[in-house]
């Protein structure tokens, strides 16, 4: 399903809209990384708004539940030294405040929704939680502001500097900005990326030429005696031929997360119950062949949608479950988001049906929550000053601007002992726009689906949200658009809080 062209338009008469505030920083979106460019803008002095369309802060890591990895997991293999300025600030506060296991999604998601709240406000900064960042002010080719959208209807908020935080630019792009829609498959870049088995699929597979992305959902189950359940997954079964072809093999020890080596020659994704407990294969083809539960659709062209093989014990009778879906999912597609979304969700409640009339242990299951929206690795970004391409990221680029360098030891298996790549600031500055910075997923650099480029990792975020905060916060004080800025103050700013730049600086 794709956006129609119509010609049928309507034209909206102009208004007047009153002025809620008038900033040195608006920041639009409470991702990661712009929560935590917001804080960093707030302690640089900036008179700073935070607008979040959501009513609790975090994005991915908040109202998200985290979905899947660490939230700092890969810190020591992402940043040189580990952790620092703000991200180390914010990690050991949640370390003191969490009570369960480490990567408990429920609990560390609520836990970040509450830092950040508490560490914004003691930074100063205003909130706008439940308001929609819409259109931006501009003047000429420069944005002064952002429209939101609220209950009141629509205000003005009038800043400086803006920091589009969207995660798919949507700011950047309303303001005229060049967008990079999506990245061609391309054959060269397989053998240099790390995720052999998914980067594979996402840089070689023709059947999306033009969108590739994927996401997911966390969805919590309660009221499930997970020992009775493994009980069941341990269970001896032997399947009738019928039930086992074709495409009916699978392992024994679902439960556990393979890695991607086993998956390649086991055929993962290609046999129909593969990574599902044994026991539980009867009962998936009766629901299959009676179309009342199907694990695995095909919800548009080139776009699947499957139920999560694996689960993730939280404790107290809570279970988590994932719904995914991939393929050539374009992120700016109202439409397309709003199906598939849909599709997600009422899959979820599906999945929980299914189980509860099947599976021991699950009798008195019931879907408690999932993810407040769907998250997403790819999708739509600024072509920036600087955008930062594969070879820049392979090649170990270095740049005058950076703002800190990215090392990424962990993938030293695969090509060597890599010294990583900077961080350069081009790619927060849309071309042909000012008064913008663009940070997080929208931000310049390219991807497909996984992000080969390695920016994704959530410390990296952290890192390059305080970055961009810095940025605009300077900018605002020295009144100068950011493209003018002076980086040394940047770079000498965030080399004082602890952040290392590169071993060029």
């Amino acid at each position: 399903m794709t956006q129609k062209k119509s010609s049928d338009f309507v034209t909206e008469p102009a208004k007047q809209r009153p002025v809620f505030y008038d900033v040195d920083v608006a920041v639009a979106g409470s991702g990661l990384c712009s929560t935590f460019a917001a804080i960093t803008a707030g302690r640089c002095g900036a008179k700073t708004v935070l607008i979040e369309r959501f009513g609790s802060l975090g994005g991915n890591i908040g109202p998200g539940m985290i979905i899947n990895g660490s939230l700092a997991g890969e810190a020591e293999t992402t940043l040189p030294g580990g952790l620092a300025g703000i991200a180390k600030e914010f990690m050991e506060r949640l370390e003191a405040l969490r009570v369960g296991t480490l990567n408990r999604y429920p609990e560390e998601a609520s836990i970040v929704s509450y830092l950040a709240y508490d560490m914004v406000k003691k930074a100063g900064v205003e909130l706008l939680l439940s308001a929609y960042a819409a259109d931006p002010i501009m003047e000429g080719n420069t944005v002064r502001g952002l429209f939101v959208e609220c209950k009141s209807g629509r205000m003005a908020v009038k800043a400086k500097i803006t920091v589009d935080g969207t995660g798919d630019a949507d700011i950047a792009l309303r303001a005229g900005a060049p967008i990079i829609p999506y990245m061609e498959p391309d054959d060269k870049y397989v053998d240099k990326t790390w995720r052999s088995f998914l980067d594979k699929r996402n840089f070689s597979d023709k059947r999306y030429p033009t969108y590739y992305n994927d996401t997911q959902i966390l969805c919590l189950v309660a009221g499930v005696d997970f020992d009775e359940f493994k009980r069941f997954c341990e269970k001896d079964v032997v399947l009738t031929d019928e039930e086992r072809e074709p495409n009916f093999s699978f392992k024994k020890k679902s439960l556990i997360k393979r890695n991607s080596k086993e998956r390649e020659t086991e055929g993962w994704g290609e046999r129909q119950f593969s990574g599902y407990p044994k026991s539980l294969v009867p009962a998936l083809r009766r629901a299959w062949v009676s179309g009342e539960f199907r694990h695995a659709v095909q919800v548009e062209p080139n776009i699947s949608m499957s139920t999560g093989r694996s689960f993730r014990d939280y404790g107290d009778g809570i279970i988590g479950l994932h719904i995914s879906c991939r393929g050539a999912i374009n992120a700016s597609d109202p439409k397309q988001i709003a199906h598939l979304e849909g599709s997600m969700r009422e899959q979820a409640f599906k999945a929980v049906l299914f189980y509860r009339e099947n599976a021991p242990g699950f009798e008195k299951s019931y879907l408690l929550t999932c993810s407040t929206f769907l998250g997403m690795r790819g999708g739509p970004h600024i072509d920036g000053e600087h955008t930062l391409t594969l070879e820049d990221r392979f090649d170990g680029r270095k740049c005058d601007d950076a703002l800190f360098r990215n090392i990424h030891l962990g993938q030293k298996d695969h090509y060597g002992e890599p010294s990583g790549f900077d961080v350069p600031y081009g790619i927060c500055l849309p071309k042909n726009i000012d008064g913008l910075l663009v940070c997080g997923r929208g931000a310049a650099y390219l991807r497909r689906g996984h992000d080969p480029c390695d920016m994704r990792a959530r410390p990296c975020m952290m890192v390059f949200g305080q970055a961009v905060g810095t940025a605009a916060a300077i900018a605002a004080r020295d009144n100068v658009p950011p493209k003018n800025v002076d980086i040394k103050k940047i770079q000498n700013r965030l080399a004082e809080d602890g952040i290392y730049l590169a071993m060029s600086h």
